[in-house]
């Protein structure tokens, strides 16, 4: 067995090139089936070492900073088979490395075999979006609700969200399916369909939700400890804030807070019923659960000490991804 120094330099040599995510993931390409879904995830690994440049200090999903390293892969969504992966520095969010994936799929082939690619809502950037769609990628991806055409739907059409004969038997919640049109500065806008789902059962736990978080910011606030999270996204909801006194409760604002809950959607350029679109996005949510688990299991930190000795790990992380999902495909 290697100890740690000798396989960090034996990871540097096999990684010296910096292109072992390019030639696997289209190797990995060309094995997929025509039209498969495939899904993009990501993750983040801390990293404290100093001589890998990708390392940077960066937010993640608890809100918290720290040095790490953005790491993204795509997969089937039919069976888990890892179809490719890159890296990014810490400090770049998922949004802004899909001009490079772009670039990545295109050269591995990935066009050619009519794959829908599913995302979460950490990579909508209407540009990128215009962009990945012109390319020829059929694409479907969470949607804000924060976003205005869906808040405008929303308000406008809110009656279609309790219809009888807009609830989807199977999905538990109501749906309704809009087309719209999105470009850039030159050339011709862009077909896209949002698929809008409320919930109830949601609903109520997120108004429930909320009304327990509110009481637990008025007993801070009476003790005098209210935090940087109360102050930043509760006091919102208050109309009098008199120190020493209780707080007083905006309706209005609670209201518009609790009109939007149980709501999620979906945006894309591909045009399917709003079932298939949930059971496609099930999809993903499970390939989601199994790559982290994995990941996890087999990686909790970088632990070598360049950047061409990461490239090599990488690739080891993939590989032994790909031999953990097959055995489990075949159990």
């Amino acid at each position: 067995c290697l100890t740690s120094p000798r396989a960090s330099e034996f990871f540097a040599e096999v990684g010296a090139d910096l292109s072992c995510s390019e030639k696997i993931s289209k190797a990995r390409a060309m094995r997929l089936a025509d039209g498969s879904i495939v899904v993009l995830d990501g993750t983040r690994l801390n990293c404290g070492s100093e001589n890998i440049v990708v390392a940077a200090v960066g937010k993640d999903k608890q809100e918290t900073y720290s040095k790490q390293i953005n790491f993204s892969m795509l997969a089937s969504a039919q069976d888990g088979q890892l179809v490719g992966y890159r890296y990014y520095a810490g400090n770049i969010n998922d949004v802004s490395t899909l001009q490079d994936m772009r670039a990545v799929w295109n050269d591995s082939g990935l066009k050619a075999k009519k794959a829908t690619i599913v995302m979460d809502r950490g990579y909508i950037s209407t540009p990128d979006l215009v962009e990945l769609s012109r390319d020829g990628y059929k694409f479907l991806l969470g949607g804000k609700t924060s976003m205005k055409a869906i808040k405008k739907v929303v308000a406008e059409e809110n009656a279609d969200f309790y219809r009888p004969t807009n609830f989807i038997h199977g999905g538990d919640c109501y749906g309704r399916k809009d087309r719209w049109k999105a470009g850039l500065a030159s050339g011709k806008p862009c077909q896209f369909y949002s698929y809008i789902f409320r919930d109830p059962v949601l609903t109520m736990k997120g108004i429930c939700d909320l009304n327990e978080k509110l009481k637990q910011v008025e007993q801070r606030w009476l003790d005098g400890k209210t935090t940087e999270v109360d102050q930043n996204e509760y006091m919102r909801f208050y109309k009098d804030q008199r120190t020493g006194a209780p707080l007083t409760r905006d309706p209005e604002q609670i209201d518009a807070e609790g009109y939007m809950q149980g709501f999620f959607a979906f945006i894309g350029n591909v045009d399917s019923s709003l079932r298939e679109v949930l059971d496609t996005y099930r999809q993903r949510n499970e390939i989601e659960v199994m790559f982290r688990l994995m990941f996890g299991l087999l990686i909790k930190s970088t632990r070598v000490h360049s950047t061409t000795a990461l490239d090599t790990l990488m690739l080891i992380v993939f590989t032994a991804l790909s031999v953990v999902t097959t055995l489990r495909n075949r159990m």
